[in-house]
């Protein structure tokens, strides 16, 4: 009965969203003390998941900020387009862009990269249809479109061979 309703309560949470942004989240061990009965310190969230510091913040200023939503523009940024794209309509069309070039290179199949992202899109929750997602689903695209690439340049002899 507890295994149902945990997974119950884990689907609504995948549903209205807060879910996609837990599963996301790389798995940490935290220490724990039993005497105080607390957690020894506080988990730290990657980069990608915290807000940009705002640009009027003293401490903003003095160092640049480099996080992974820094560098999220290659979500298929043909043609130097750079930035997350505004909405799932701009996504699906960089996306075909990219996956063109890609072709194009001979590194992969013509509608590999759209699968791959739509696939890593609907584990997480997201749906099928790309033109739809939202900002969350843009950066997962953002995300995934990088492992994708990087996959493709760390074996460059496979796609050689096949």
């Amino acid at each position: 009965m507890k295994a149902a309703f945990s997974d119950a309560l884990k689907r609504t949470a995948v549903k209205f969203g807060i879910g996609r942004y837990l599963y996301r989240l790389p798995q940490q061990w935290a220490d724990y003390d039993p005497v105080k009965k607390q957690f020894a310190g506080t988990p730290r969230l990657p980069d990608w998941a915290t807000e940009p510091k705002s640009p009027t913040s003293p401490t903003s200023a003095a160092k640049p900020d480099k996080s992974a939503r820094a560098k999220e523009c290659e979500v298929g940024t043909p043609n130097g387009v750079s930035g997350l794209p505004s909405d799932g309509k701009e996504l699906h069309r960089r996306l075909r862009n990219a996956d063109s070039e890609l072709a194009a290179q001979g590194l992969s199949q013509i509608g590999d990269l759209l699968a791959h992202v739509t696939q890593a899109g609907v584990k997480a929750g997201f749906g099928a249809d790309v033109s739809q997602w939202t900002r969350p689903a843009i950066e997962l695209a953002a995300a995934e479109t990088r492992a994708f690439k990087s996959r493709l340049a760390a074996a460059p002899e496979a796609k050689t061979a096949a």
